[in-house]
């Protein structure tokens, strides 16, 4: 399913966990015949089996609540992606088994070539495998020529970034500020949620300073070297409009640097960066516009209808393979109406959700949720002043945003009097900007440094900038 940044990977590797928002697996009522050695040899059956590349048999293993969760080719991708980023497994170098409520949990420490990586493994009483878990671990960020460290003030935080500058010359320079997708991306592009670098956002700085543009990047609350700061005591108390003022922020950091000229600082936006940019940019329209304006892999719908028509798609599809029945799929259509109307009301769920919903409804993101689903990108863009320089980029590899969508929303920039806007449709090219040949896969072409990042979209985003920052 085409899940919107925030939830694509989260769902992948985190709905596999019972207690983290996946899918929940009632008690058996029976005492406990599961002992510490035998939920031991278990999970390592299930390791063996996937390292092995039999992902059939680790999904033999699973649970009802766990079929009804994952696919087996979700389970199957997740740890190719794994493999192809960490290497070969070599070994397990530590153990524990515990307990996660109701059931065992056993979390194996397993070195790779590339690094170790800890999986936790959830079993019910019976032996069924009710949960399965990668925790990640954490995305470091280094710095390149013509890189420094900065930081800024949010709302009383304290944001970690990367101000890149082009290679001298006359005057201050124009400048972007570089807004991430959802989830726990960081400055660079990665996300802790992938098993390896996808470099997106390092790329585009390097893109832009070729153009003699500079940049700024950072990382949002609770990612990179950015903490959670007041929000560690509620997590679900982040909302979609913190992450806008630390776009205005971000800009406003960068105006008052030497060697930036204020006149000339725009935004660029991907994923969910997107709809970032378009609000601030009409939080500015009555000010100082941005320059620029940049929208890559854009969406055109309010976020839960996103969510809602990649659902409906996932369902088509399965109906077709005979996973689901027709009955079947409407009612869980008919579900996630009624959760996303609850959502946009109060920011609450019912206490019972189905498992293949509730990764995308997590009580820490409902807030979030609603009040991003306020915004229509279509009624932004028909509203922002028809002056202003605009490109719209989408892939058509990309398997999480459509160009269908990118198309919209450039038909609402002329409907609200913008001739000029500049439209690319990126063959060959995905959600990351990396070129693919043939279908794409996912998560593995994100991570995979033999993918190249495309030419073609370098080239249009830095003729476009030379051409209105000048």
């Amino acid at each position: 399913m085409r899940w919107p940044m925030r939830f694509a990977v989260g769902m992948l590797l985190c709905v596999f966990l019972p207690g983290s928002g996946g899918a929940q697996v009632a008690s058996t009522g029976e005492d406990s015949a599961l002992t510490d050695e035998r939920a031991l040899g278990i999970a390592r059956e299930v390791v063996a089996a996937l390292n092995a590349g039999n992902a059939a048999a680790a999904y033999d293993r699973f649970d009802e609540a766990m079929r009804k969760a994952v696919a087996r080719e979700q389970l199957e991708g997740v740890w190719t992606s794994l493999l192809f980023s960490r290497g070969a497994c070599q070994g397990e170098t530590a153990w524990a088994v515990g307990k996660a409520g109701e059931f065992k949990s056993v979390a194996l420490t397993l070195r790779f070539e590339k690094g170790a990586q800890t999986v936790a493994v959830t079993l019910r009483d019976d032996g069924r495998v009710a949960g399965l878990h990668l925790p990640p671990a954490p995305v470091e960020t280094e710095l390149e020529t013509g890189e420094e460290e900065i930081t800024f003030s949010s709302g009383g935080h304290t944001i970690h970034g990367t101000l890149r500058l082009p290679r001298g010359g006359p005057g201050r320079a124009p400048a972007m500020v570089l807004l991430s997708g959802s989830g726990p991306t960081d400055r660079d592009g990665n996300s802790r949620m992938l098993p390896g670098k996808t470099e997106s956002h390092r790329h585009l700085a390097r893109v832009l300073a070729e153009a003699g543009v500079a940049s700024l990047r950072y990382d949002k609350f609770g990612v990179g070297k950015t903490s959670l700061g007041s929000h560690a005591k509620d997590i679900g108390s982040i909302d979609f409009d913190d992450y806008v003022a630390l776009a205005l922020d971000a800009r406003e950091c960068l105006a008052g640097r030497p060697g930036i000229d204020p006149a000339r600082i725009g935004f660029v936006g991907h994923s969910e960066g997107a709809l970032i940019a378009l609000v601030a940019a009409d939080r500015l329209k009555g000010a100082q516009p941005p320059a620029a304006l940049v929208l890559a892999m854009p969406g055109a719908k309010p976020y839960m209808t996103l969510i809602r028509e990649q659902v409906a798609g996932q369902y088509a599809a399965a109906v077709k393979l005979g996973a689901y029945t027709q009955a079947q799929a409407d009612e869980g259509m008919a579900e996630i109406d009624r959760l996303i109307a609850q959502v946009s009301r109060d920011a609450t769920v019912p206490e019972k959700i189905s498992p293949q919903f509730a990764s995308l409804f997590l009580e820490q993101n409902l807030k979030f949720l609603q009040t991003a689903h306020r915004y229509d990108p279509r009624a932004l863009a028909a509203g922002l002043p028809p002056g202003l320089a605009v490109l719209v980029l989408c892939g058509e590899k990309d398997a999480q945003m459509s160009c269908g969508d990118a198309r919209l929303l450039v038909d609402s920039f002329k409907k609200g009097g913008n001739a000029a806007i500049r439209f690319a449709e990126l063959g060959n090219v995905n959600h990351v900007f990396k070129e693919i040949e043939g279908e794409p896969r996912l998560p593995e072409d994100y991570v995979d440094p033999a993918k190249p990042f495309s030419r073609e979209a370098g080239r249009i985003l830095a003729d476009f900038l030379r051409s209105v920052l000048r």
